[in-house]
């Protein structure tokens, strides 16, 4: 072949033109090709993400999942406990406080009661017979005894009441009352053992300091009336100090 053959036929192949159905087809494996490609390299980006923002909401919301966890053992151990508490304690206060008003109003009760059957007492002594002395006797004994054991079983209330008790003692010496005088004296002994109890527990000058030893010894003598006496004029004097 000569050389200006092999330059025509060279020629002649830049006027071949492909098949069009050839180059349709291959236009298009090549379109698919890159869609298939971008496809997938989309759905692997997009497949990432989610899987971070899936990763990352399972985290929060085991992060959450303990910290409610942890609040609600933390009110459950610490909370609920102290607010029960506090509501017991609270309850127990009210019952406490409702008790001694009960308590304090009966006493206040038995105090009127016993002052009035003492006077009666004086009053009968004077002219009335031996049995009518008797009955009378009786029943101040009754209402001293009723207010020996309240006290006894509620000290508090010995400041209450002392000095009704104590301004009703004149109207109980009669002659043949001697189971009287033994039940006013316990009486007597109960308030003062409660009354000194209150004071020793109370700040003192010197001088009531010195009352309340003098009231001390009239109970270590068993004149507990008098130490009655004396522990309602320290009281006095404290109150007006």
């Amino acid at each position: 072949m000569t050389e200006k053959e092999l330059i025509s036929r060279l020629q002649s192949l830049k006027q071949i033109k492909p098949r069009e159905n050839w180059a349709v087809f291959a236009k298009s494996r090549i379109f698919e090709n890159n869609i298939i490609d971008n496809k997938s390299i989309k759905n692997s980006i997009l497949s990432d993400i989610l899987r971070g923002v899936f990763q990352k909401k399972l985290v929060y919301s085991f992060a959450t999942f303990l910290f409610v966890v942890a609040g609600l053992f933390g009110f459950m151990k610490y909370g609920l406990p102290n607010k029960i508490n506090s509501s017991l304690n609270e309850t127990a206060n009210i019952k406490i406080i409702q008790q001694y008003q009960e308590n304090l109003v009966a006493i206040k009760s038995n105090v009127e009661d016993f002052k009035a059957k003492s006077k009666n007492l004086s009053q009968i002594s004077k002219s009335s017979s031996p049995e009518y002395i008797s009955l009378a006797l009786r029943e101040v004994n009754n209402v001293a005894k009723e207010l020996a054991n309240a006290i006894s079983k509620d000290p508090k209330l010995a400041k209450e009441v002392a000095l009704d008790i104590n301004n009703s003692k004149t109207y109980l010496n009669v002659q043949g009352g001697d189971d009287l005088k033994e039940t006013s004296n316990n009486l007597y002994k109960i308030l003062d053992e409660q009354m000194i109890k209150d004071l020793e527990s109370t700040t003192l000058t010197e001088s009531q300091q010195e009352a309340l030893r003098i009231a001390k010894d009239l109970y270590s003598q068993v004149k507990y009336s008098d130490a009655l006496e004396s522990i309602l004029l320290l009281n006095m004097a404290i109150k007006n100090n």
